[in-house]
């Protein structure tokens, strides 16, 4: 038994050493931060709209931060959860709900909430568009089931990636 965990660690050095497996770890959320800069550039002229306060939701501000996002709105259904990690890195709180209000503004939303049925559907979200007057809108779907309504893709000028996109690059 020894000798076979010995040759399981040899392996595993010489797979890392001569392959470039491992070589540029990639997190979901720093591959959903590097599309939103493919699509808008930098971000430090962009808004971003993150929906729940939980550990991906951190993951994700903190990458938006390093990128030097300029304005940062967190929305949770509890309002101290979102009052939290608004003041842990310079955001604003937006009242759950108020997606008419929400949505106008943001050119990311990152979403990453607990919930049976998506938060985002087709409706809200065009909506949304027809007051932006159809600007480009990058939406971050992180959420298990899916947060957005897929069929939000289908709208002009709206960017949907979700987990399943995200964890391919």
């Amino acid at each position: 038994l020894n000798r076979m965990f010995q040759a399981a660690l040899e392996v595993g050095k010489r797979v890392r050493s001569e392959t470039e497996l491992g070589t540029r770890p990639m997190s979901v959320a720093s591959a959903g931060v590097k599309l939103a800069e493919r699509i808008f550039g930098k971000l430090s002229e962009r808004k971003a709209l993150v929906l729940g306060a939980g550990t991906i939701s951190e993951q994700v501000i903190v990458k938006l931060r390093g990128r030097g996002i300029a304005q940062l709105l967190v929305m949770n259904r509890s309002h101290e959860r979102a009052d939290k990690l608004a003041a842990e890195f310079g955001g604003t709180v937006v009242p759950w709900g108020e997606w008419d209000a929400a949505l106008q503004s943001p050119d990311v939303i990152v979403s990453s909430v607990a919930s049976e049925d998506p938060v985002l559907g087709h409706k809200i979200l065009e909506r949304a568009m027809d007051a932006r007057g159809n600007r480009a809108l990058f939406l971050m779907d992180l959420g298990l089931p899916r947060n957005i309504d897929p069929a939000a893709a289908d709208l002009y000028n709206v960017y949907l990636y979700n987990l399943d996109d995200l964890g391919g690059i």
